[in-house]
């Protein structure tokens, strides 16, 4: 009972010798390995733990035995009455000495974002994308010399951790044992915390300094290098090798998405499938700079990269060019074929329209143009004169002209279109 424990003395769990986090996007969630060397009695022990004023969830809290196993027995954890940010463990040990323990726990307020630089070549027909990731530490505690894993993916939680950490009382009222809540559907945060553990085993980790699984529907990626980012402060890992690509400038208009300028696009293709070293690019931002002479370099945009798995195209909007211009002019405008109901009045008809398109690469690299025009409606026929591999329909109601221009080069073409209407779509 308390007076057989009375005597035994409470011991304040050590500092840890490493630690590793697993950062999990988008949920704000951590999971935290510590592992610490605690100095063990024969007989029993009391370890106190100690988390005031950070976003800890105490009820995910786990202490695991690295060796030893078999002569070490959990007792109780406990929480004690009026404090907060505290628990004791009591533990039973068959010898006296130095037992190396894993602490795990899940905590808010680690988050992570991915940063991207790409430098276009003077000839703007390869880039090198360098890859790194921005590691933002709000949850209270420093974290010294870690090992950071980043997850991304979708994760439902029920409760927010940093909702459970707030909590007066880990599991709900004073009176109620933790078996209780969880029957009452309090959120046991150490169930998820042990499946989010299991998805990690799945994904052996393997050389070189940078890994990468696929685990279930979720990507994870272990960066070994140690980094300590101490709360309230932000750090920058490098995420992967820069890797070389090829590049294509295309040039898109569309009035319906784009307004009435050209929007500049980088393309080229997440490569890799099979190689080593082939990740998939986690979401994040992208700064683009090209070089230029004699060994500077130069602004050309911000954008935004989705998500992209090894072997898909990224696609970087720049936003809109003034250097690349393109008019479509419409010349002629025509009604054809009438037909007329019972009482005479007009009930369908073909309308006509010529159009002139006007391109000018003012540029001195090559580019490719992109010409997307809409419909009025699912029925139309087109005669133009751009070139067969130049056209394309896209749906229903879109078609399109691809266009490669030299550097200075002006073309022109024309295309005429019919769209059926009324009666005549029947």
């Amino acid at each position: 009972g308390a007076q057989a424990l009375a005597g035994i003395n409470l011991v304040t769990v050590p500092a840890p010798r490493d630690v590793q986090l697993t950062i999990y996007q988008p949920a704000d969630l951590c999971l935290v390995r510590e592992h610490r060397d605690q100095p063990l009695r024969q007989g029993i022990n009391r370890l106190q733990i100690s988390w005031a004023g950070t976003l800890i969830d105490p009820t995910s809290l786990e202490l695991t035995p690295l060796e030893n196993v078999d002569s070490i027995r959990f007792m109780d954890l406990s929480f004690p009455p009026r404090t907060r940010g505290r628990a004791v463990w009591l533990i039973e040990s068959e010898t006296g000495g130095i037992l190396p323990m894993e602490i795990t726990y899940l905590t808010s307020g680690l988050s992570w974002r991915s940063v991207y630089t790409a430098t276009l070549r003077e000839n703007e027909g390869a880039l090198r994308l360098e890859s790194r990731i921005r590691i933002t530490n709000r949850s209270g505690r420093d974290y010294n010399r870690a090992q950071f894993r980043i997850l991304t993916g979708d994760i439902n939680l029920a409760d927010p951790i940093a909702d459970l950490a707030r909590r007066e009382h880990p599991y709900g009222r004073p009176a109620m044992q933790p078996e209780a809540a969880a029957a009452r559907g309090t959120a046991d945060s150490a169930v998820m915390k042990r499946s989010l553990m299991g998805l990690e085993q799945a994904a052996a980790p393997r050389a070189p300094e940078i890994t990468g699984e696929a685990v279930s529907e979720l990507f994870l990626f272990t960066i070994a290098d140690a980094e300590s980012i101490p709360d309230g402060s932000a750090g920058t890992l490098r995420l992967m090798d820069p890797v070389d690509a090829p590049v294509t400038n295309l040039y898109r208009y569309d009035e319906s998405r784009f307004g009435s300028m050209p929007v500049r696009f980088l393309t080229f293709v997440n490569r890799g499938t099979g190689e080593p070293g082939a990740f998939p690019l986690p979401p994040g931002h992208i700064t683009v700079y090209r070089e230029s002479p004699p060994g500077r370099l130069s602004y050309e945009g911000r954008s935004q990269i989705p998500y992209v798995p090894v072997g898909d195209t990224v696609e970087l909007n720049l936003g809109p060019v003034m250097d690349v211009i393109v008019e479509p002019k419409l010349m002629e405008e025509a009604t054809d074929r009438h037909s007329f109901d019972r009482k005479g009045e007009i009930s369908g008809w073909d309308e006509i329209q010529r159009w002139k398109v006007e391109m000018f690469n003012s540029r001195p690299i090559p580019v490719r143009v992109q010409l997307d025009r809409h419909a009025s409606t699912a029925l139309w026929e087109i005669e133009h004169d751009a070139g067969e591999d130049a056209f394309e329909k896209v749906d229903r109601n879109t078609f399109r002209f691809t266009c490669p221009l030299e550097p200075g080069e002006r073309r022109t073409f024309g295309y005429r279109l019919t769209t059926r209407h009324g009666a005549r779509t029947e």
